[in-house]
This record gives structure tokens, C-alpha cells and sequence, in this order.
């Protein structure tokens, strides 16, 4: 049982540190960056009786935050697996 806890700490970490690569990788920040500006100068044009254009642009904008927002807690998780798997070691060693 103990090593199922491992190796599913040890996938959590994987994905933690491939999340985090892919959160600092500067193309991916600079061309968000853009896209956010792109969509907020879309959503400046229209007027208030453009309600259809407005949601559109809005749920474009939460679906970007969402996707960002996922990606940060997986990489959360994966620091929180790496200390469990610390603990988890730590105890075993203790068991011996």
C-alpha cells in the first residue's frame, strides 16, 4: 500500500513540476499577456447592447483564467505530494 502511495506522490510531483515548467515558460506568459490585452480592446469596441459579443469575450477570458488557474493548483498539488512523500518516507524509515 505504501508504495501505491508513493508512486501516486511521485506522479503528482511529476505533474507539479511540468505544470510550474509550463507556467514560467516565457512564450506561453507573453502570448497570454497579448491574448488578454487582444480581448479586452474587443470587449472596449463593443457597446452595451452588443450583449452577445461581450459574453463571448468574457467567457474567453474565464476560460483562459480557468486553464490558467488549473495548471497552478496542479502545480500546488505536486508541492504538497512532495512533502507528503517526504513524511511518508521519513515514517518507513522509522518502521525499519
Amino acid at each position: 500500500m505504501d508504495s501505491e502511495k508513493a508512486a501516486k506522490l511521485r506522479r503528482d510531483i511529476d505533474d507539479g513540476n511540468k505544470a510550474r515548467a509550463f507556467l514560467a515558460n516565457k512564450v506561453y506568459n507573453e502570448q497570454r499577456q497579448e491574448i488578454e490585452k487582444e480581448m479586452f480592446l474587443a470587449f472596449r469596441k463593443t457597446t452595451t447592447t452588443q450583449s452577445a459579443e461581450r459574453d463571448e469575450i468574457w467567457r474567453k477570458m474565464q476560460s483562459m483564467d480557468w486553464f490558467h488557474n488549473r495548471l497552478a493548483r496542479v502545480d500546488r498539488d505536486g508541492k504538497r505530494a512532495a512533502g507528503l512523500l517526504e513524511k511518508l518516507i521519513k515514517a518507513l524509515k522509522g518502521k525499519s
